[in-house]
């Protein structure tokens, strides 16, 4: 019985003594932005980085190998949080209301001068295009839900103004049959449904298909896993209907690609993969 008491003793100071590695340091002149299921498909965290350029730099928690990056569109005077119901919580993991696998980012500004309104910007989280802005009146709340079970996230807006001391308004944002793109004072825009691409994954061929509610100027973008832009391959004003772009990946090496179509300067993203 002495013997296997000091067996357990033995064994906890050994463990007691074990000591950690540096397993990953973060870049030199990178900033700590926090942590988050960027990728809703993705079973780890990302990191979230920012350098002192604004570019916001997304890592792969499990390789710690740099994803994508892009230009953050707000380099001062906003906050940037997740699409959490409430509060402000760096790049959070809630929504993804254009559907390319990836989260989007709540950012706000609250104007406190005079009468209470607040500046709200749904950003790309892959690109880093503004989807959708606008100002509203009071303090704005944000909550996320399909509210009427069509399978697309809903913008649920709450005001808490100043005169009245509680929520006293709600918006509903729907991105059912258009992207969240589509501003409110843009009332003459088209709307449209982009497509994700068929095959995908592919090697080297895909079909892209699309569709607009009225004539207007569309433009197909193509960025690398970074957000690079490759190239501009439709940029015309095309007519009402169904539409689609073939994609040669010929000239691509393998890798996670975005294809983002503009239309009447509304964008929307999703994400492709070459496997070759």
């Amino acid at each position: 019985m002495k013997t296997f008491f000091l067996l357990i003793i033995l064994t906890a100071l050994t463990y007691s003594q074990s000591s950690f590695t540096v397993e990953w340091e973060s870049p030199a002149g990178t900033f700590f932005y926090g942590l988050g299921q960027w990728e809703r498909n993705n079973s780890v965290p990302e990191i979230i980085l920012r350098d002192a350029s604004y570019n916001i730099k997304v890592y792969d928690g499990a390789s710690k190998q740099l994803k994508y990056q892009y230009a953050d569109p707000d380099s001062a005077d906003f906050d940037n949080g997740s699409m959490n119901s409430d509060g402000l919580v760096y790049f959070g993991t809630t929504i993804d209301v254009n559907n390319d696998g990836i989260n989007e980012v709540r950012k706000i500004k609250f104007n406190q001068t005079g009468s209470w309104s607040t500046l709200l910007k749904i950003i790309d989280g892959a690109t880093g295009s503004v989807l959708f802005q606008n100002t509203y009146p009071g303090f704005i709340y944000v909550t996320p839900l399909d509210i009427d079970g069509d399978s697309y996230i809903e913008l649920l807006l709450y005001s808490y103004t100043q005169a009245n001391g509680f929520f006293d308004h709600l918006w509903i944002l729907s991105t059912t049959s258009h992207p969240i793109a589509v501003d409110p004072e843009s009332k003459t825009a088209a709307k449209y449904n982009l497509g994700q691409n068929y095959p995908n994954p592919f090697n080297p061929i895909t079909t892209i298909s699309y569709s607009i509610s009225k004539d207007a100027n569309v433009k197909m973008n193509m960025y690398n896993e970074i957000g690079e832009l490759l190239g501009t391959y439709i940029n015309e004003k095309q007519t009402a209907g169904e539409h689609k772009f073939v994609y040669d990946g010929t000239n691509v090496a393998s890798g996670v690609y975005f294809y983002q179509l503009i239309v009447d300067d509304q964008p929307q993203t999703k994400k492709m993969v070459i496997i070759k």
